[in-house]
């Protein structure tokens, strides 16, 4: 009985050491080294043995901590990882061991050289920084007699940030699907993430009717397919090649307008990461009439417009320009395949103009001083019934109108005095004709400034008129005043009578004057 009642405490005190060294085991594996405060997604190693060799690396991603055991079954026990790095990415390992357990740890660049190691076995934790030359997998390797390790991988860049880390998650349904906005056709979309294993990954794109996109899905780590979904979320294709095989859709001419959907699913149960690319061609409205006329906006003159198709043969080509009246236009229809006309047509869609040269000659309109002001038609027509790219090159001369207006030196004169009129207004287009009248029937002057004496007194209109190149005119009128002579020869005749009179009176004065003296003495 005795014996029994010692078997039993011996064996409860074996238990009750079991889970203090199991306790204290932990306690170590989340106390050295590890950050509670950071993001990181903890593993278990063990759960991807065999990992012994770079074939077998298993694939770790940033912020990634794992707990991992040595396969006691080999004879040199050794476990391999392996991460994804751009050039220049920093890649920061802390690696922690159990206290008394040695353990001797590497790191490999994407051709398999060693880029660092410890000098010997470790028995303490241990951090280092690598940093990336290139772009690729990079391995490092835990071995040593300890039966468990733990590590935390960290991946930056230069400047501190994560260039591997998948800013558009998360979007793992319709729902939650990242919009992608595209800067220009076939830009790649990089560093994403299928993380954890088996998620899907959703975007959304902006297609109107009738465009068209070319979505590749490459780069793969193992077997992700490709799908695309309509506005309202119904499947309108899928690629599930299998393996690691490039996943491709090509959807033309759009049903609908809307955001669209694409999908990126993982069929291996695979974390990893991929790319996309994406070419998107806007629909481009047909011109074949008068009401699809493709507008022609010019920036300067002599703009030419490339690779204009006639497709299919036969068809016609038809644009549209504005322009105000008495505008220049010339066109030029050139670099042709086969025996293309070229028209101009009004406003209200009658024949301005046409150039039907033979064969493969150019074709010109030069057309000048547009009658009217509006949207006027180009009609290129292909009477060959061939298929080809023709150029447009256009130049376009706007119409500049004239503006009359000049300055005098007074608008009050006296008669016989010389006015002069300075030129101030806008000359139009080149050359420009003047004509000045001064109203009081003297010969014209057709000078920019000019002069004019008036001989007679009276209100006169000086008017200026301008005719420019187009034949536009243009009229300013400004009045003058002209004081007659006779008012000032009436003022002289009095001032000299009066001075005359005065005079007459003083030298009476002083003769009375003296003779009054001469009176008292006698």
């Amino acid at each position: 009985m005795k014996n029994k009642r010692k078997d039993s405490l011996i064996y409860l005190i074996f238990l009750l050491g079991v889970l203090i060294f199991s306790i204290y085991s932990l306690n170590n594996v989340q106390s050295k080294g590890i950050d509670q405060n950071n993001d990181f997604i903890y593993r278990i190693a063990s759960d991807v043995e065999p990992n012994n060799n770079f074939t077998q690396a298993y694939e770790v991603y940033n912020y990634d901590n794992w707990t991992g055991t040595f396969d006691e079954h080999g004879s040199d026990p050794c476990d391999y990882y392996k991460i994804y790095l751009q050039n220049s990415d920093i890649l920061t390992i802390k690696l922690n061991i159990y206290p008394d357990f040695e353990f001797y740890f590497q790191v490999y660049n994407t051709t398999f050289q060693v880029i660092f190691h410890t000098s010997d076995y470790q028995d303490s934790s241990y951090e280092i920084d690598i940093t990336a030359n290139t772009t690729g997998y990079y391995y490092f390797s835990v071995s040593g007699y300890s039966t468990s390790y733990n590590f935390e991988v960290l991946r930056t860049n230069g400047s501190g940030g994560n260039p591997g880390e998948d800013e558009l998650e998360p979007n793992d349904d319709f729902g939650s699907a990242t919009p992608l906005t595209l800067d220009g056709d076939g830009n790649p979309i990089d560093q994403l993430t299928i993380d954890p294993a088996g998620e899907v990954d959703f975007y959304s794109i902006d297609l109107d009717q009738g465009d068209d996109i070319n979505i590749l899905l490459w780069n793969l780590p193992a077997n992700y397919d490709l799908a695309l979904f309509y506005p309202n979320q119904t499947l309108v294709s899928e690629s599930t090649n299998t393996g690691t095989t490039d996943d491709e859709i090509d959807y033309e001419n759009a049903e609908v307008s809307g955001a669209y959907y694409i999908r990126v699913s993982d069929s291996d149960y695979y974390a990893g990461v991929y790319n996309l690319r994406i070419l998107l061609e806007e629909y481009t409205p047909p011109n074949n009439d008068f009401e699809s006329a493709a507008p022609l906006t010019l920036d300067d003159d002599g703009k030419t417009t490339e690779q204009l198709t006639i497709d299919p043969a036969g068809e016609v080509d038809f644009y549209s320009i504005d322009l105000n009246q008495r505008d220049d236009i010339e066109i030029l229809l050139w670099n042709l395949p086969a025996n293309y006309d070229l028209a101009l047509f009004y406003p209200n869609q009658t024949l301005v103009h046409e150039s039907t040269n033979t064969g493969t000659t150019d074709d010109e309109i030069d057309y000048e001083n547009a009658e009217i002001s509006g949207t006027y038609y180009i009609c290129v027509s292909d009477l060959d019934n061939y298929v080809g790219v023709y150029n447009l090159t256009i130049w376009l001369k706007s119409n500049i109108s004239p503006n009359a207006n000049f300055t005098v030196n007074s608008t009050i004169i006296d008669q016989g005095e010389w006015v002069f009129c300075t030129f101030i207004g806008a000359l139009g287009d080149l050359p420009t004709e003047y004509l000045w009248n001064f109203g009081d029937g003297t010969v014209n002057i057709t000078t920019q400034n000019s002069t004019h004496q008036y001989l007679s007194f009276g209100e006169f209109k000086i008017t200026l008129i301008i005719t420019d190149s187009d034949g536009e005119t243009s009229t300013f009128v400004k009045t003058v005043i002209v004081r007659s002579s006779s008012r000032t020869s009436g003022y002289s005749s009095i001032f000299g009578l009066s001075l005359t009179v005065g005079f007459i009176y003083i030298l009476f004065m002083f003769v009375k004057k003296e003779r009054d003296g001469l009176r008292k003495k006698n």
